[in-house]
């Protein structure tokens, strides 16, 4: 068994000022499909996606690509030109 300690002595929580450090810069998009489980997100997951990111190797992003959104990891090579709309930066999960 292990023990966890929960400081709440700032009072409620807000889980938006947790997760959005640009607010006007800052989405979130609610994911539906199960292709995106080799990056742990999953069916019914809530992306919160920030605009003002600078896109990087490596990172999760929401990408534009035959007009459609599509959600990706940018590659740590240069395969061709893609056109980054943000950059996934918490993946909400159920319990």
């Amino acid at each position: 068994m292990f023990h966890s300690t929960i400081d709440n002595r700032t009072g409620r929580l807000d889980l938006y000022n947790l997760v959005a450090h640009h607010p006007e810069a800052t989405f979130f998009v609610k994911y539906q499909g199960t292709d995106l489980e080799n990056l742990n997100i999953f069916n019914d997951d809530v992306l919160v996606v920030d605009r003002s990111v600078n896109p990087k190797p490596g990172k999760i992003a929401v990408i534009i690509q035959d007009d459609e959104f599509k959600i990706e990891k940018i590659p740590e090579t240069k395969q061709s030109e893609i056109l980054v709309w943000g950059i996934v930066t918490f993946i909400i999960h159920k319990a």
